[in-house]
């Protein structure tokens, strides 16, 4: 299937369509019948089957990107980001293609490194997902430090245990002891989010101030960490420049 039939507008500043008003493909529905129009339907019915030809795929892949450089230059960011966020889905699933073809470990790190892209940043368009994505990183790891000890800690979880036990005794309930396991488990909470922070936001600690498996967790977050943060950045600067 041959697309070279499509071409942009004479004036590309009179295509007045927004990427809102496409359907979940690459076609538009359209309402005047233009012959650009028409061949963006035609790129919408052949999709499905560009995954499976090279050549179409390569052509599809080709006028999409005409196409969003059409919303770039109108200074649409908000339509060229989703036909751009599009196109990279469409790509990724010919990496998958490509890697159940012939399986390498180049193959699949490419494949699903985009499908992280996407889950993470839907591929550079948007830095405000990758910020709530990293908060949850943060939390889920700082709830996994708050079980283990601190050298921050002011009290150890014994003696958290061991108030809010104190609290509940014979004579009535013992508010200054329940006051104290409180204070000392948000002093604990405190602790483990700034440990998580840390350990997201810098590539290493000196001294790491817990024990047991929770040293080993800092590393690993210390990685993730600094693997998000460079596709963060990459992708806040990608809409600074666009």
């Amino acid at each position: 299937m041959d697309f070279n039939g499509l071409e942009p507008p004479e004036d590309i500043y009179e295509f007045k369509c927004k990427w809102d008003q496409l359907d979940t493909a690459l076609g538009i529905i359209a309402d005047n019948g233009s012959e650009f129009d028409e061949n963006l339907e035609r790129l919408r019915i052949h999709e499905s089957r560009s995954a499976l030809d090279e050549r179409t795929f390569d052509l599809l892949r080709m006028k999409a990107y005409m196409v969003a450089n059409i919303y770039r230059a109108q200074g649409d960011l908000k339509s060229y980001n989703g036909a751009y966020k599009r196109i990279k889905k469409l790509e990724n699933a010919r990496y998958g293609i490509e890697y159940k073809e012939n399986p390498t470990f180049e193959g699949l790190f490419k494949w699903r490194l985009n499908e992280l892209l996407f889950y993470y940043s839907d591929y550079g368009t948007n830095p405000a997902k990758a910020v709530i994505k990293s908060i949850w990183v943060i939390l889920i790891f700082a709830l996994f430090y708050l079980l283990f000890p601190s050298e921050w800690d002011i009290s150890s979880k014994s003696m958290i245990l061991a108030n809010l036990k104190n609290a509940k005794g014979s004579n009535g309930f013992n508010w200054k002891a329940a006051l104290k396991a409180l204070m000392a488990f948000l002093v604990s909470c405190a602790n483990a989010i700034t440990l998580s922070l840390n350990s997201f936001i810098t590539l290493g600690f000196g001294h790491i101030p817990t024990k047991g498996m929770a040293r080993y967790f800092t590393i690993i977050q210390g990685f993730i960490g600094w693997f998000l943060l460079t596709i963060f950045s990459v992708s806040l600067i990608s809409q600074i420049l666009n």
